[in-house]
């Protein structure tokens, strides 16, 4: 391997000579871009107040980055209900929720005017940093597993989730996949105006958007319109995207909807950003090759 050579051996040889401070350098990387910065800010989690977050089509966002929001502090919550952290950890439905949308317990936050302190990120492993006493009383930071807000399914009906049975509702709550919900939902977030000119219809995902994409990718054999892949296994629908054709996400005729994998998805115009995880990649094209 090359190794570059340190430029600063020659001053310090001087400066050594001198008495001076020597340097101290070492080859960097270069910069990260002011959005790569957000990203990489948002992956360690960024801790605002409630009115620092905007939202779209009532999916939350930070400085243009779809995220969700979650409270950090499970201090209080442990000494109420007499928990400890293998409690949270072994059992996330004692945990609070993570919030995935503006939905009714949010707007209940907003309209008292509480000023709780919620965790911005948009972390995909499905795990969250929290706050949790030790067992020798003092607080401490553990990665533990959160399940999503059930009023946010509701709102989104995720899955179809509000067609369900209650025990089918709480494995689409355990089995929630945030790395999923945040490709189903990356053309919100595009680095673009939330409008365009041209738009005469309403320019947000309507309600229940997820039964309605369910049911288009289902009429369409659950194949991609481009590349023909299959993608029709319960666990790989999910690499399977709608796409409106004319940018236009109010506008759900039939002839607007194309059903796309996530990589064909990605090469549309203006969907260059959407985030495709190596997963997902290795996926639709290992199904492509059978």
């Amino acid at each position: 391997m090359f190794k570059l050579p340190d430029p600063s051996t020659p001053l310090n040889e001087v400066r050594r000579k001198i008495g001076a401070p020597l340097l101290d350098w070492s080859p960097r990387s270069e910069a990260l871009s002011p959005r790569e910065e957000i990203r990489a800010e948002l992956t360690k989690g960024v801790t605002l107040t409630l009115d620092k977050i905007t939202n779209t089509a009532r999916l939350f966002q930070h400085e243009g980055e779809q995220v969700v929001i979650y409270i950090k502090d499970h201090t209080g919550t442990m000494a109420r209900r007499n928990l400890t952290t293998s409690d949270l950890l072994a059992e996330p439905d004692k945990c609070r929720r993570v919030h995935l949308m503006e939905c009714g317990t949010i707007e209940e936050m907003r309209s008292r005017g509480r000023f709780e302190r919620y965790v911005v990120t948009n972390r995909r492993d499905n795990k969250y940093e929290i706050s949790v006493i030790d067992e020798h009383g003092d607080v401490d930071n553990v990665d533990a597993l959160l399940r999503p807000c059930i009023n946010c399914l509701k709102a989104l009906n995720y899955d179809d989730y509000n067609e369900l049975r209650r025990a089918e509702q709480k494995a689409v709550r355990a089995a929630f996949d945030v790395e999923a919900f945040f490709e189903n939902f990356t053309t919100f977030f595009a680095d673009r105006p939330s409008r365009w000119a041209h738009e005469d219809r309403a320019s947000d995902y309507i309600a229940g958007w997820e039964s309605l994409s369910k049911r288009t990718r289902a009429a369409r054999n659950w194949a991609c319109e481009d590349c023909g892949v299959n993608l029709s296994a319960i666990e790989h629908r999910k690499y399977l995207h709608v796409h409106h054709k004319n940018h236009v996400k109010g506008d759900n005729s039939p002839g607007n909807l194309e059903v796309l994998c996530a990589l064909c998805h990605k090469r549309k115009p203006d969907h260059g950003q959407m985030f495709v995880s190596p997963k997902a990649r290795e996926i639709i094209e290992q199904q492509r090759r059978r």
